[in-house]
């Protein structure tokens, strides 16, 4: 199934999905180079950053 959005001009086009995933304070994520193979083929495109330079326990 895939799942389609209705954009400001009427056409329909692929559902963009967002998530703010948030660590217990201390937390944070990994650097690209400690991310394993098996990893990174799973996430594949995805892509997450940090909230604010300060919350890297926060990421969206």
């Amino acid at each position: 199934m895939q799942l389609k959005q209705v954009l400001a001009n009427g056409k329909k086009e692929t559902l963009n999905v967002s998530v703010v995933f948030i660590l217990p304070e201390g937390f944070e994520l990994a650097p690209p180079d400690r991310i394993s193979l098996d990893i990174k083929e799973t996430i594949r495109n995805l892509s997450f950053q940090n909230y604010r330079p300060t919350k890297k326990n926060i990421l969206v």
